[in-house]
């Protein structure tokens, strides 16, 4: 196993608090786990890193006598004592995992910020396409129920549309900061017809005193976001792309005014050059993130989740050795 990836398994080991109560509550009646979950956690980014596709896959490479790479991996976790969990025990536990990673990459958003890597004022949040791996199911023969004879067909992505067009699969909504470099602060994967502003509300609990405006585009353009984001005492910032008419909130007409400025134009266009290059790093790292080459929900939001907390580790990790911050593909692969 790289040095580096070692390294990074390290950062996620020390700033982690593993006995934190909400990284402890299991998931489903059933006995105590065998195996924590800093172990299964581990395993998901080994999964993640070697591109499997399947559960097989993994076991093979953890059963391996003669890698060394996999031999480092079982006394990391100490699957050289434990044995090496059955695939229907590493499926299961992917299933339910996603609760635990979205908290572990916020944790890890707040050490982003704590190190001052990034500026705690300024946030940025979108969403970017992952298309369904196989062939597309249209939408009349989807509604009917009716399989196309060309199968191969992911059943629970959905029909959504962006800035692109029509696309059949899932969205990954992310929350980041600004500057000097768009990280990944949260997350939460859907399918492609889920509304953004639906998510979008998921994001401003874990606001604080802080952030003073987010910045968005146009589909989150919506005089209730901007009420709860005031709240929390918060401006949001979306592109305004449909007229102001006479009926138009206070609110709205404000943000128009204040985008028509030098100030607002500048300020708003750190949205498109800080949140788009890292949508389009992070596909770039990971290929599969463009991409499914896995179906279901939950093996996209795997693929997800274990990606964009090896992206936070790496900029970590970066920031401690003096290196580029956005060098990222070197440490992984």
């Amino acid at each position: 196993m790289k040095e580096t990836i070692l390294a990074l398994f390290k950062i996620l080991k020390i700033k982690i608090n593993w006995y934190y109560q909400y990284l402890n509550q299991q998931v489903g009646p059933g006995r105590r786990w065998k195996y924590s979950l800093k172990s299964i956690i581990f395993t998901a980014i080994i999964y993640v890193i070697k591109q499997f596709t399947s559960s097989y896959q993994l076991t093979n490479f953890l059963e391996d006598r003669h890698y060394p790479q996999a031999e480092k991996f079982r006394q990391l976790r100490g699957f050289d004592k434990l044995g090496i969990p059955d695939r229907r025990t590493i499926e299961r536990r992917f299933k339910n995992i996603f609760h635990f990673f979205r908290i572990i990459i916020q944790k890890m958003g707040l050490t982003i910020v704590s190190l001052k890597i990034v500026n705690k004022q300024g946030r940025v949040v979108d969403s970017t396409r992952t298309k369904a791996y196989g062939n597309v199911w249209h939408k009349k023969q989807k509604l009917k129920g009716e399989i196309p004879k060309c199968g191969n067909i992911d059943k629970e992505a959905e029909w959504g549309k962006n800035s692109q067009g029509w696309d059949y699969g899932y969205n990954a909504h992310i929350f980041g900061s600004i500057k000097p470099i768009c990280a990944p602060l949260d997350l939460i994967v859907k399918t492609a017809n889920i509304a953004d502003e639906v998510v979008y509300e998921k994001f401003i609990d874990n606001l604080n005193q802080s952030n003073k405006y987010i910045l968005a585009d146009g589909r989150y353009d919506s005089g209730k976001l901007y009420k709860l984001t005031g709240i929390r005492k918060c401006r949001l910032i979306a592109g305004i792309y449909k007229k102001i008419g006479k009926l138009a909130t206070g609110a709205r007409k404000r943000l128009f005014n204040f985008l028509q400025t030098d100030k607002g134009k500048k300020l708003y266009q750190q949205r498109s050059t800080s949140i788009e290059p890292t949508n389009r790093h992070l596909k770039c790292v990971f290929p599969c993130l463009k991409r499914a080459t896995i179906k279901g929900l939950k093996n996209v939001s795997l693929y997800w989740h274990a990606g964009t907390l090896l992206y936070q580790l790496a900029i970590i990790y970066n920031h401690q050795m003096k290196r580029p911050l956005k060098h990222i593909k070197s440490i992984i692969y």
